[in-house]
């Protein structure tokens, strides 16, 4: 699977690349992926970021205190401010109907 190396004599392994990634061509149109890449896409994964509280605002999780809205991106995405972690919150329009709702304060 790969070839020893000079100093030490041990096999040099090139992980998550397969044979045909290496050099091979493929069809026209078809797209490699990594080995190892066989997640399912028939479940979303679970927004952990943030949560709707009881009183309909989106809170930051991990702190738990009410994100500032501070505009959108190409209508696409929407950004969010917290000003206890200051940190930037940025989702995607498209997920705002799989928000869960989290614990009232």
């Amino acid at each position: 699977m790969g070839t020893a190396t000079a100093s030490t004599g041990r096999p040099r392994v090139r992980a998550g690349v397969g044979a045909k990634q290496r050099g091979a061509k493929t069809a026209p149109g078809r797209l490699l992926r990594p080995a190892g890449s066989g997640a399912s896409r028939s479940e979303p994964p679970a927004i952990v970021s943030v949560f709707f509280h009881t009183d309909g605002t989106i809170c930051h999780s991990w702190c738990g205190r009410p994100l500032e809205f501070h505009g959108s991106r190409g209508g696409l995405e929407l950004d969010f401010f917290c000003t206890r972690c200051i940190e930037h919150v940025t989702l995607p329009q498209s997920v705002l109907s799989r928000i869960p709702v989290g614990p009232g304060m």
